[in-house]
């Protein structure tokens, strides 16, 4: 069975592969960029859809619309949302230049998330062998587990 980590290497490479050579993707891709948003804002907030509901003001039935995009909500709406998970609202026009450097910092920032869950993986198998000691090699940007001897295993 592929661990998550590879499964979400393989779908951030697919997903970069389709971007590049396929315009009606790419289109249909960024028309849903603030459903994307609005869905990540929500997931990283923690809260279930009743405490986000009730922390909004928004009906359980709105948030379920907003997680899935099938509404299109309101700017009102969105200032309701970013208010009850902690956050601010901010809407800016940008060039399309300024758009591809976005993505590109998207998709770094994802790499992060797959460095950080390595870097818990790592961890939990330091903990099941008992020895080594999970450490971060900020220059190869990968997490290991270093041994008594000295010896290192990247987790990929």
């Amino acid at each position: 069975m592929m661990d998550i980590c590879k499964k979400e290497k393989l779908f951030q490479t697919y997903l970069q592969e389709q971007l590049e050579d396929d315009d009606e993707f790419r289109e249909a891709w960024e028309k849903l960029q603030p459903f994307r948003a609005v869905a990540q804002a929500m997931i990283d907030s923690g809260l279930t859809e009743e405490e986000l509901a009730n922390g909004t003001g928004l009906a359980p039935a709105t948030i379920r619309k907003l997680e899935n995009g099938t509404i299109n909500p309101s700017v009102r709406t969105l200032q309701k949302l970013a208010a009850g998970i902690g956050r601010t609202l901010r809407i800016t026009f940008i060039t399309k230049e300024e758009a591809e450097v976005n993505t590109i910092t998207e998709i770094e920032a994802e790499e992060d998330k797959l460095i950080k869950r390595a870097v818990l993986e790592a961890i939990a198998k330091a903990k099941a062998c008992g020895k080594p000691v999970a450490r971060y090699d900020t220059e190869k940007k990968k997490a290991f587990l270093e041994y008594e001897d000295g010896n290192r295993e990247y987790i990929n």
